[in-house]
């Protein structure tokens, strides 16, 4: 899905409230697994030292970062609208 603000300009209000809604889902989801990864990570590597789990958290990070980005681009474009 390509959050462009061109792209956000052409959608529908609804549509765009839908994506809203999803994308709030899912980071909450993704946040809730990456803090999860962590705390499991933390605790790994003080019973086996570095393990390849360890790097996880730091690869799903910029996807928790992009959908942030995108969900406050949707959010933007709504208030737009409603003014």
């Amino acid at each position: 899905m390509n959050m462009k603000s061109d792209n956000l300009s052409a959608q529908s209000t609804e549509q765009l409230q839908k994506t809203e809604k999803l994308l709030k889902g899912a980071t909450i989801g993704l946040g809730v697994v990456l803090l999860g990864i962590i705390v499991l990570s933390i605790v790994m590597w003080g019973k086996k030292g570095t393990i390849a789990m360890n790097i996880m958290p730091i690869a799903l990070l910029p996807i928790l970062i992009l959908n942030i980005t995108s969900r406050q681009r949707i959010l933007k474009e709504l208030k737009s609208r409603e003014a």
